[in-house]
C-alpha cells in the first residue's frame, strides 16, 4: 500500500524493454502508462518505490531517464530545496508551541470605561497580564470573582482566541423605578374623529360611543362629579359630591390623516469612478502594520480581501488584507415622471411603516398632480386606533 505521494515517469530504450517488463513483473512493481513510440519505452511507477526501481535498473546497466514527476512529491522537493521557508516554518511553529495560552491583548465586551478598569484590575489580581502564561488558572474562578467583585455587571464569560482573551459582560439590570404620580388626568382626544370602543378603569365619560370629537376635546374627565338625590320634608334635596382621579383607560375609534410631498424629476445616485487605490497592510496578533500610505475611506466603496498562511494545519497570528478603494461621486440625476411616481409610492410604503404601524389601515387615497418641479403626490388615510392621550392637571386648593 503506498502513500500515493506522487507518480515518477521515465523513459527507457525500446530494445531494453523485455528485461524492464521482466523486472516488473517479478518485483510486482505497479507501472502504468507503459507505451513504446520511436525506440522509446514510456512507463510510471509509484513515487515511494523509486528508489527501489532505479536502483534494479542499474544493477542490470539499462539506461533510464526521469522525464517528469507529477503529485504531492514535486511539491516536497519544492519545500526541501527552500531552506529559508523550512527555517521560518519552524520558527512559526515554535512560536505557537511557546506562545500558545500566552495572552498579548484583552477585548471587554463593555461600553463602561470604570467597568473596564474593574476588570483588568481583578485580572491583574489572578495573575493574568498581557504576556503571562494562563497555564495553571482557573478561567472559571476568574469568571466567578468578576462577577462578585465588578460592580455593575452581573455575568462575566472569559474566552482565548489566540493570543487575545476576550471578556463578555451582561450589565446589571436597574430595577424599575415607579413613579406614581398623584396629579389628576383626563383622556384627551388627540385626533378628530369617532369613538367606536372605550375601555374605561376609572374618570367620567364624557363623549360616548359613536360621539365626533375634535382634537383637544375631554373624553373622560378626571373631575368626577356625583349628585345624590333625596328627598327632605316633601322637598326634592341634591347632594354633590366631587372628587379627582387619574384617567384610566384607552379610547379607539375612526379618524384620517392627510400625507402630501413633492417628488422631484431627480433622484440622487452615487457614481463611481474607475480610479482605484490599492492599500495592504499586515496584522501581527492585534498590531496592524500599514504598508505604504492609508487611505481615507470617507468617500470610498470599500472591498477587502484578508489572507492567512497556515502550517500543517496551524493557523499562524499573522494575516496580510488588500483593500480596494474606489472613488465616487454623488449627483443628481433626471429621472422620467413614471420613475418620479415609483419613487413616491415607495416613499408612501416607508411612511407607512414608519408612522402607521400602529393603526389599521381601513382605506387609502392617493393622488398624483404634476407640478413643475415634480409630482405632488397626496394620501389620505382613514386609520382605525387609539384616539386619547392623557394629560394631568392641577387642582386649586
Amino acid at each position: 500500500m503506498y502513500l500515493m505521494l506522487g507518480t515518477v515517469y521515465y523513459e527507457v530504450p525500446d530494445e531494453r524493454s523485455s528485461e524492464v517488463f521482466t523486472i516488473i513483473k517479478a518485483k510486482r512493481i505497479p507501472a502504468g502508462d507503459l507505451c513504446s513510440q520511436k525506440g522509446t519505452l514510456y512507463l510510471s511507477i509509484p513515487y515511494e518505490i523509486k528508489g527501489i526501481f532505479e536502483r534494479l535498473l542499474e544493477e542490470r546497466n539499462i539506461y533510464f531517464k526521469v522525464s517528469c514527476r507529477k503529485g504531492l512529491c514535486v511539491l516536497i522537493n519544492r519545500i526541501l530545496n527552500k531552506k529559508g521557508l523550512l527555517l521560518g516554518c519552524a520558527v512559526s511553529y515554535l512560536l505557537i508551541f511557546f506562545l500558545s495560552g500566552t495572552v498579548f491583548s484583552f477585548e471587554i465586551l463593555n461600553d463602561s470605561n470604570d467597568v473596564k478598569k474593574d476588570i483588568i484590575s481583578v485580572l491583574y489580581e489572578n495573575g493574568i497580564t498581557a504576556g503571562y502564561s494562563l497555564k495553571g488558572i482557573d478561567l472559571k474562578a476568574v469568571e466567578r470573582d468578576l462577577k462578585y467583585k465588578v460592580e455593575g455587571i452581573s455575568w462575566a464569560g472569559i474566552t482565548v482566541k489566540g493570543c487575545k482573551m476576550i471578556i463578555d459582560t451582561v450589565d446589571n439590570i436597574p430595577k424599575p423605578k415607579f413613579t406614581r404620580s398623584r396629579l389628576p388626568s383626563d383622556l384627551v382626544a388627540k385626533e378628530n374623529g369617532v369613538i367606536e370602543r372605550v375601555f374605561l378603569s376609572d374618570g367620567q365619560l364624557i363623549k360616548p360611543v359613536g360621539s365626533g370629537v375634535v382634537k383637544g376635546d375631554i373624553i373622560v374627565s378626571g373631575r368626577i362629579v356625583t349628585d345624590r338625590v333625596y328627598y327632605k320634608g316633601g322637598v326634592e334635596q341634591h347632594e354633590i359630591h366631587k372628587r379627582f382621579a387619574k384617567s384610566i383607560g384607552s379610547v379607539y375609534g375612526t379618524f384620517e390623516r392627510t400625507f402630501s410631498f413633492i417628488q422631484p424629476y431627480t433622484k440622487t445616485v452615487k457614481i463611481i469612478s474607475d480610479d482605484t487605490v490599492n492599500c495592504r497592510y499586515i496584522t501581527l496578533f492585534d498590531a496592524v502594520i500599514p504598508i505604504g500610505r492609508r487611505i481615507n475611506g470617507e468617500l470610498f466603496c470599500r472591498n477587502s480581501v484578508t489572507s492567512s498562511p497556515s502550517v500543517f494545519g496551524i493557523k499562524l497570528p499573522i494575516s496580510i488584507t488588500d483593500e480596494i478603494f474606489e472613488q465616487y461621486s454623488v449627483e443628481e440625476v433626471p429621472i422620467s415622471e413614471n420613475d418620479a411616481r415609483s419613487e413616491a409610492m415607495n416613499k408612501i410604503d416607508v411612511y407607512e411603516q414608519n408612522f402607521l404601524s400602529d393603526y389599521v389601515i381601513k382605506s387609502r387615497n392617493i393622488t398624483a398632480e404634476e407640478e413643475e418641479k415634480g409630482i405632488k403626490i397626496t394620501a389620505v388615510y382613514t386609520l382605525y386606533g387609539e384616539i386619547s392621550e392623557e394629560v394631568e392637571f392641577f387642582v386649586d386648593k
